[in-house]
């Protein structure tokens, strides 16, 4: 597998973006938000 070098960034969107309590983060390689 290939490991991405993520630029991870707060998320940029405002409110509960996330379902279930996920945390948002901003990826920078793929240009969206993402939750984890």
């Amino acid at each position: 597998t290939v490991a991405w070098p993520r630029q991870e960034q707060p998320c940029p969107i405002t409110g509960d973006f996330c379902m279930n309590g996920g945390t948002c983060l901003f990826f920078e390689t793929v240009g969206e938000p993402a939750c984890r």
